[in-house]
C-alpha cells in the first residue's frame, strides 16, 4: 500500500511541475507583451494572455483530476505494475504543452527555446526531442 501512495505522490509532483512550466511559459509571453510600445496593443495582449492563462490552468487541472481518478481506480485493482506503466506514460506526455499551443498559437521556436532553458536548469527533456 505504501508504494502505491508513493506513486500517487509522484503523480501529484508531476502535476505541479507541469502546471508550473505552463504558467511560466505564459508569464514569459506577458513579459514580452509588456515591451510592446503601443499602449493599446500592449494592454490588449496582456489581457488576452491573462485570459489564456486562466483557461490553460483550468484545462490542465481538469486533465489532472481525470488522471488522479484513473490512478485511484488502478490502485483499487492493486496492480502496481500497471500503475507504474501509466505513471511513466503520463510523465512522458507531460511537458508537450498542447494546451498552450492551442490557446496561444505559439511557434515551435518558442517551445524549443523554453525546452533549451529547462535543459540548462537540469530538467530531463529527452522525451521532447522524439517526434
Amino acid at each position: 500500500m505504501r508504494s502505491q501512495n508513493k506513486l500517487l505522490l509522484e503523480l501529484r509532483k508531476q502535476h505541479g511541475e507541469e502546471l508550473k512550466h505552463n504558467v511560466e511559459f505564459i508569464k514569459d509571453g506577458e513579459k514580452r507583451a509588456r515591451k510592446i510600445k503601443d499602449s493599446g496593443k500592449r494592454r490588449k495582449r496582456v489581457k488576452h494572455l491573462r485570459v489564456i492563462k486562466k483557461r490553460v490552468v483550468k484545462k490542465i487541472k481538469k486533465k489532472q483530476r481525470v488522471q488522479v481518478k484513473e490512478f485511484k481506480s488502478l490502485r483499487g485493482k492493486k496492480n502496481k505494475s500497471l500503475m507504474d506503466v501509466q505513471l511513466a506514460k503520463w510523465k512522458n506526455e507531460g511537458y508537450k504543452l498542447p494546451e498552450l499551443k492551442r490557446e496561444m498559437k505559439i511557434s515551435e521556436g518558442d517551445i524549443k527555446s523554453h525546452v533549451k532553458r529547462w535543459k540548462e536548469q537540469g530538467y530531463n527533456t529527452k522525451i521532447l526531442k522524439k517526434k
